[in-house]
Parts: C-alpha cells; structure tokens; sequence
C-alpha cells in the first residue's frame, strides 16, 4: 500500500499540472501522461495482490479503447475519501437491478435501494429453508450481513432519515402469535417500533399517518385498504432534504430549453447550468456521468447514456458493484476517465412520484417461494391460526424534487405478510447536457450507499 500512497502523490501532481497548463503546451501534458501511464502500469507489475486490487477494477472502457488514456484523478480531494462498504455494494447491486426490472412500470422511475432492502431484511429474519435463500440471493447477502449494515440509524442524521416500524394484527381471536427471537432480532438490528392493532380501516389511517410522518409528508396514502388475511406489516421509511454545496445562482436557472423525450418528443424544461472545475466526472459502461455534491455528506450522480445508447441498455453495461467503484475515491487508474475537469453541466429541473407494487418483480428475479401460499415458510416470525404466513405484496412508494436549492426525496417499502389456507465520446469534453433521458443516484458520498435511483425519460 506504500506504492498506493505514492501514486497518489504522483496524481496530486499530475493534475496540478494539468491545471496550471490550461492555456497551453498540450505537447507538454500529452507527454506527461503517456510516461505517466507508463510508470502506472510498470508499478502494477510489481505491486501484491494486495495493492492490485487497491488499483484495478474501476475502469468501465473497452479493452481497446484509448480514448480517455490523458484522464487525470485527484481522489484525495475534499469530501471524497472515503471507501466502498458492503452496505453501499449490496444496495447498489440490488438496486440497479431492482430499476432495470422495474423501468417500464413507470415512465419516470425512482426507487430507494436502502428502503426496499431494510424491509425485505426485516422479513428475511422471519424466513427458513428455501424462503430465506431465495431472498438472500436476490437481496445479495445473508441476514446477518444485512441486520449489520441496514440498521436505521446507519442512515440518519444531517437532512436525512430512516425509520422501520412492524405492525401486526392484535384481534381478540389472536390471529397472530409472534416468535419472540424474530421480534428481538428486528428490534435490535432495524430499530423497529411495534404496534398490535385490529387491522381495521383505522389502522390503514394510523400506518399512513406514521409513513408520512416519517417522510416530511412526501408519502401520504400508502395503503388504501388493509385486505381480510394481511397479519402483518413491515415498514421502512427514507426521507432526504439536503441543499446543494454549491447551490445555483439565479442567473443559472434557464428557462424554455429543449429537452428530447425517449419517443423523440421535444419538450420545453427548465435547466440548471453550472460551469465549474470541480466537477468529478466518471466513465461508466455505456455511460458517463458528473457528480454534484450536496452540503450533508452526500452526492448526486447524473449519468447520460453515450449517444445512440437507450436507458435499457446502459443500465444493462455495468453493475452496481461498478457504480460505487466508479464514485467512491479509492483507486487510482489514469485510463478510467475519473477525475475532475472544468465542465458545463446543464441539468433540468424535475419532480417525480411513483407507487410500485413489487411481488411480481421480486418473483422474477428469484424469490417466488416467498409469494407462495403453500410453500413459504416465515415460521421464524410465529404462527397464525389462519394459516400459512407468505408474502402477499411489497408496497413502494416514492418521491423526488430536484431544483436549483437542492432536493428532496421520500421513500417508504411495505412488506404485507399474509395467512391462508390457500460509441464513446473521449472525457475531455467541455459540455454535458443532460438534454435526453438519464439516469441519476443520490448517494452517501464516502461509502456509495444509494439512497435513491431512478431515471428521467420524459417530462
């Protein structure tokens, strides 16, 4: 790791020299860089295994494409020094897969990876046998690892919060008696308040009105009816409010620009545009993107598809796993495009609701055991005389509004159990529009835990 410390230096170096040369002496810098790499690539060669995997993996081009080889980084910069974790990994993973799978259920879709996984985890806590590694699989982790990682206060403090709330069926007929070890787990690990309730058109009230509260009253009517044989419910808010470090001036905001729809449709938006040199901006996949950092330790990553390239598609070229290497400053690499660069970023203003429902989605990508009436098994959450606890849906509901102060940003995932019987462009660009469908992270900028992701198509 010696030789990681000394790179960076070398880098710190590098890009202070291409800072001071703007006006001049490209010669001078393009033969820097290519004696740059050059050193690079010999240093690697003699680095352990150790030090290989603190350099490798974080570049997104093609084996052949040399287009960014004169990308310079500066990763020890203000506010980026921080490391992936394995909350920001699981959540990443799951969650962009989660977007691809749900893309077309919404013409604009947001989704909060950090909601649907503390709800799920909660569940998985109760599930057994093939139930539960159905759901690990898919939630990427084991149990454990998320009862870690998933806690509410992981993600609370400084404009953003989370809470996690169980409400079961309490009628006089016990309809629900639950296991005592699944209701410590879930205390101790999500922080979770409890209520028993009848299940009746009040407790619809009381569960929305402990949502809302929960998000600063941007998820209001999560549930409109309770259904006979729902014993249980499992609740995860978010909710996030931060402005932006560097907020937009009045001379930024532009109004009437064109904005091309995925149909082709030009429509009227209005646009933040902001030219900076602190713009971090990052290969990734089919893709290319900018960070933009808000006052309260966390980011927002836009990402535009390369030219020609659909929503589907780049989504479809890199991984989660990609996504938090690409913008959490832990690696050097000159040939990966990351760094900081003085760019016009032009960026439309949007607001955005959705409401999913989740169960088929979630069957799809492979836990449809849970679904099942006959052969779920949640008998670690405890036993009803109905029947047979499984899944009977996933509720999520989410909203955003992104201007030029900040944004913000709510999320609540219900879990219902029930019971039954039954070509790339090189980096050294000077402009990026985000005039065409795109997609954007709010993400803790240390560890590149997304809280949100979602995607603007049309307006």
């Amino acid at each position: 790791m010696k030789k990681a410390a000394a790179l960076l230096l070398v880098f710190s170096l590098v890009f202070c020299l291409f800072s001071c040369s703007a006006d001049g002496n490209n010669g001078f810098t393009t033969e820097l860089t290519e004696k740059l790499a050059q050193t690079v690539s010999s240093t690697l060669e003699n680095t352990t295994d150790e030090d290989q995997s603190f350099y490798t993996g974080f570049c997104q081009t093609e084996p052949n494409d040399t287009s960014n080889i004169y990308a310079t980084q500066n990763h020890n910069h203000e506010g980026l020094s921080g490391t992936p974790t394995v909350a920001a990994v699981t959540a990443a993973d799951f969650g962009f897969k989660m977007l691809r799978n749900t893309l077309n259920q919404q013409t604009n879709a947001l989704i909060s990876p950090v909601s649907i996984i503390s709800a799920l985890g909660m569940t998985a806590n109760g599930a057994k046998g093939k139930t539960l590694e159905e759901m690990e699989s898919v939630l990427g982790t084991s149990v454990e690892t998320l009862n870690k990682n998933f806690h509410a206060d992981r993600f609370s403090g400084d404009g953003v919060n989370t809470a996690n709330s169980i409400w079961f069926k309490n009628a006089a007929k016990n309809d629900l008696t639950l296991n005592d070890t699944f209701v410590n787990t879930v205390q101790d690990a999500y922080g979770a308040e409890w209520y028993g309730k009848k299940f009746d058109k009040s407790t619809v009230g009381d569960i929305n009105r402990w949502v809302s509260q929960h998000t600063d009253g941007m998820i209001n009517n999560m549930l409109s009816e309770i259904p006979p044989e729902a014993v249980i419910y499992l609740i995860n808010t978010v909710m996030f409010d931060a402005e932006w470090e560097y907020p937009y001036s009045t001379s930024d905001v532009h109004e009437n620009r064109v904005f091309t729809a995925e149909n082709g449709k030009e429509q009227k938006v209005t646009m933040l545009t902001h030219r900076t040199n602190t713009w971090m901006k990052f290969g990734l996949g089919k893709a290319q993107g900018i960070v933009k950092r808000y006052k309260n330790g966390y980011s927002l990553a836009a990402i535009l598809p390369l030219e020609g390239v659909s929503i589907n598609a780049a989504l479809a070229s890199f991984t989660g796993n990609d996504f938090v290497k690409a913008v959490t400053p832990t690696a050097i690499d000159p040939t990966c495009g990351t760094g900081l660069y003085p760019v016009d970023v032009s960026l439309p203003k949007f607001e955005t609701e959705c409401k999913f429902r989740l169960s088929d989605t979630l069957i799809g990508m492979g836990m449809p055991t849970a679904f099942s009436a006959k052969e779920a098994d949640f008998s670690g959450i405890g036993k009803s005389h109905i029947g047979n606890i499984f899944i009977g849906e996933v509720y999520h509901n989410t909203y955003i509004k992104l201007d030029e102060l900040g944004t913000k940003a709510g999320a609540a995932t219900a879990v219902e159990a029930a019971a039954t019987g039954i070509a790339e462009e090189p980096f050294g660009l000077t402009t990026m529009e985000f005039n065409r469908p795109f997609i954007y992270v709010i993400y803790e900028t240390d560890s590149g835990t997304p809280l949100f992701m979602g995607t603007v198509r049309e307006f």
